[in-house]
């Protein structure tokens, strides 16, 4: 099954150059707040006992990987083919026995949080917030579904 090239997944979603500018932006209003909102995910993981159980080590490792990622996806760091970046994502998530629909839902808590930040943030400017919101949901979405392409690998192999 081909994966649809980033342009496509691009028009499919609406993305235009605006929600790029508004994404980076957005993201300077969020990334201060990201060690925070990674800490309450991952405490939230393990509260819960949502996936697999993961050591404090472990945590601070994927602490360290999240932001490099969030920054790539938000923050415009080029990574040198960020569709491929996204799938060796998924694999990872695919070996350590992330489930598909654990993958989807730990993305979405992650997006409530960054949307909360934001939100935080932006009282009072309610339309650039919702445009920055759309912004956000935009490319969450366009980075899950080249980082979900790896689960579909494993249905063809």
């Amino acid at each position: 099954m081909d994966m649809p090239s980033r342009p496509d997944v691009e028009a499919f979603l609406d993305i235009s150059d605006a929600d790029r500018r508004e994404a980076a932006r957005a993201w300077k209003v969020i990334e201060p707040s990201l060690d925070t909102i990674l800490a309450t995910f991952y405490a939230d993981i393990r509260r819960t006992g949502f996936m697999p159980r993961l050591s404090d080590a472990q945590v601070a490792r994927l602490i360290e990987s999240q932001k490099r990622h969030w920054s790539r996806v938000f923050g415009g760091a080029q990574a040198d083919n960020p569709e491929q970046v996204a799938r060796l994502i998924g694999l990872r998530h695919r070996q350590h026995h992330v489930s598909p629909s654990d993958f989807v839902l730990s993305y979405m808590r992650l997006l409530t949080l960054f949307i909360e930040a934001l939100r935080d943030c932006e009282a009072g400017r309610l339309r650039a917030a919702r445009h920055s919101r759309m912004a956000l949901l935009k490319s969450v979405a366009v980075d899950m579904s080249f980082t979900l392409a790896a689960y579909d690998a494993e249905l063809i192999e």
